[in-house]
């Protein structure tokens, strides 16, 4: 349940904590990379122990204290949608004893339920993802459940971002031949304004999407939709660069790979600096590949490594 910490450029040095099953969203997105999901739902539901949850928490903190590594975030970031988890509230509650900042990434799907909002609302940030404005690109994105409203899901983000006084991100992902129209652009902006967002991050397929044919829109327009953002008066960012390779060496260091890489592709050549630092040999890695531990795939000129 707990992964990690991963340096995040949003967030700092960040501790996953996946409270959903693997692959249960509510959306199925072209771009995840975690691949297709597996149970599309929307119905929310409790999945684990929040006590042992804690407690692992509290292990995984203590180990990391020892080695002198800081955590700026407790992140509920998960190989799923994390508002799933009917018990979210409670949870983000229990975790504040702990006095780190807890952040909660979601898509937004099921903001239009006053229930989630207020789960939320003790979070220290929320981060709310919005690729489109029009219901039909919104379909071809995300491909969501098909009983979610659209106009609901907006209007509940909308009216969580006037209730909700921490902070606030939003995550629009550009992709080729999808979202690289102006207008929809446009679109996206003038709601993004609305929210009045402490951030809002522009975002590309960096890492080995669920489906083929995915790609970033040229430097060009990844420049406009900057310039658009501005113009709209948002706090706005490109991340067009893979995160770092700053990531904590630690004690088991497959079970710590396995962890991270079920819900956080790594890269090849961070792969190695970690194995590097932690003394681990590559012909390690090559085994794991080989008993189907760990999926090797090239997506960009770029080797990634996944779990199975």
């Amino acid at each position: 349940m707990v992964f990690g910490p991963v340096p995040s450029r949003r967030l700092g040095m960040s501790l996953g904590i996946n409270t959903i099953p693997y692959k249960n969203c509510s959306y199925s997105c072209v771009y995840c990379q975690l691949g297709p999901t597996r149970n599309i739902q929307i119905h929310r539901g409790y999945f684990y122990d929040l006590k042992e949850l804690v407690e692992e928490v509290r292990k995984k903190l203590h180990s990391l204290s020892v080695r002198g590594v800081r955590v700026d975030y407790l992140t509920l970031v998960t190989d799923g949608e994390p508002t799933l988890d009917k018990g979210l509230g409670r949870t983000i509650e229990a975790l504040k004893q702990f006095g780190i900042k807890i952040a909660v990434l979601t898509n937004g799907s099921l903001l239009g339920l006053g229930e989630v909002q207020k789960d939320l609302m003790s979070a220290d940030l929320v981060s709310i993802k919005v690729d489109a404005l029009s219901e039909d690109v919104w379909k071809s994105i995300n491909r969501p459940h098909p009983n979610i409203d659209h106009i609901n899901i907006l209007l509940g983000i909308l009216d969580f971002s006037k209730n909700f006084s921490a902070c606030l991100l939003t995550e629009t992902m550009l992709i080729e031949s999808m979202n690289d129209d102006y207008a929809e652009i446009i679109k996206i902006a003038a709601f993004l304004q609305k929210l009045n967002p402490n951030h809002s991050y522009i975002t590309l397929p960096l890492r080995p999407p669920a489906e083929t044919g995915i790609k970033s829109p040229s430097s060009s327009f990844q420049k406009a939709v900057l310039d658009i953002f501005h113009d709209a008066h948002l706090p706005a960012e490109l991340l067009n660069v893979p995160e770092g390779n700053n990531f904590p060496v630690g004690d088991q260091f497959e079970e710590n790979v396995l962890s991270i890489v079920s819900v956080h592709p790594m890269r090849e050549e961070t792969l190695r600096k970690l194995a590097n630092r932690s003394g681990y040999n590559w012909q390690g890695i090559e085994r794991m590949v080989k008993t189907r531990k760990l999926h090797k795939k090239v997506y960009n000129q770029e080797t990634y490594y996944s779990r199975y």
